[in-house]
């Protein structure tokens, strides 16, 4: 059985992980985007409940390491850039909504679940009154909660995993893999 994609196939700025792998092998070191989202990571997604009425406990499922994601072959990569159907500067919708810069299709996530901000002191990620919780690093956000950002945090929205990274460190990740192993 093919497992299917969540992230919405018709937006432009989510590509597979292997299209950025060869860009490293080939030196580049960056992207026009200054983050990303790492997405679909294989077995990492569990299967969503059926019932929007359901909610998750506190403790998200097991993920895979940030190494281990970046290794799969059928990880997605979600550029981190406003598009054209979300009419709010300055934030970044999650969601399932069509409106939303990056748009999940997954039963445990609310319409506009999340929002991350740009800022000139770094990254942050707020939920947006969502019904199965957003999770920095394991530990829910309260709603409403804006907290900061690191490059490699992991999140979690309803049951969704996501890695959020900055493009050079995504850049310095991939191209530490893609060296031969010393003898």
């Amino acid at each position: 059985m093919t497992r299917r994609s969540r992230i919405e196939n018709d937006q432009p700025q989510v590509r597979p992980l292997q299209e950025l792998r060869e860009l490293a092998r080939q030196g580049a070191s960056s992207i026009d985007v200054p983050a990303v989202l790492l997405a679909e990571f294989r077995g990492a997604v569990t299967q969503a409940r059926e019932f929007r009425t359901s909610t998750f406990s506190d403790t998200p499922p097991p993920i895979p390491s940030l190494s281990a994601a970046t290794a799969e072959a059928g990880t997605r990569v979600a550029m981190l850039e406003k598009s054209g159907r979300n009419p709010y500067d300055g934030f970044l919708f999650l969601g399932r909504a069509s409106t939303c810069d990056v748009i999940i299709r997954d039963a445990s996530i609310s319409k506009t679940h999340a929002v991350i901000e740009p800022a000139p002191d770094g990254w942050y990620i707020r939920d947006n009154r969502s019904r199965n919780g957003t999770f920095k690093n394991q530990l829910r956000l309260k709603d409403g909660e804006r907290v900061p950002l690191a490059s490699g945090d992991l999140i979690v929205l309803g049951s969704y995993p996501l890695y959020f990274l900055l493009s050079t460190d995504l850049f310095r990740l991939l191209q530490v893999m893609s060296r031969p192993p010393r003898p």
